[in-house]
């Protein structure tokens, strides 16, 4: 059996702090920061990278995790006070359900070509009216 390792070892969490901590000297309180992970951290290596940057005040911490929901979100949500953020690889309302019902995230950000066009994002917004979630709406679709 392979041992576990996770995606971000201790060095590389070092490396996230200083560059985030720097980064916030340099801009200052009055310009917003963002985390953004790309989806590609396992649940400890969330947790550990979220308490890194957690001292910036980051507006929000994007895609730490794999897109569909699972119970690592939970975790994550219960170990940061960072607000989170996904969606843009939701597909339609069912796939943003889960996160709006565990309130897992502070906001959804759908992408017009993943989540079913404008009716499918438009479903997704009123979903997450519903649950106070507020919505960022993002497109990788420039031709709309």
């Amino acid at each position: 059996m392979q041992q576990y390792i996770p995606s971000i070892g201790p060095q590389e969490v070092r490396k996230i702090h200083t560059a985030y901590t720097l980064a916030r000297e340099a801009f200052g309180l009055d310009i917003d920061i963002i985390v953004h992970c790309h989806c590609e951290l396992d649940t400890p290596s969330a947790i550990k990278v979220a308490e890194a940057v957690e001292h910036i005040k980051p507006l929000f911490y994007e895609d730490p995790l794999a897109p569909s929901f699972s119970e690592s979100w939970l975790a994550l949500r219960r170990t940061t006070r960072i607000p989170l953020m996904t969606g843009e690889n939701i597909e339609l309302s069912e796939g943003a359900m889960p996160f709006l019902q565990n309130q897992a995230v502070d906001y959804l950000q759908p992408d017009l070509l993943n989540s079913g066009g404008i009716t499918g994002t438009k479903m997704i917004a009123d979903l997450a009216a519903l649950y106070r979630i507020p919505v960022c709406l993002l497109t990788s679709a420039a031709w709309l």
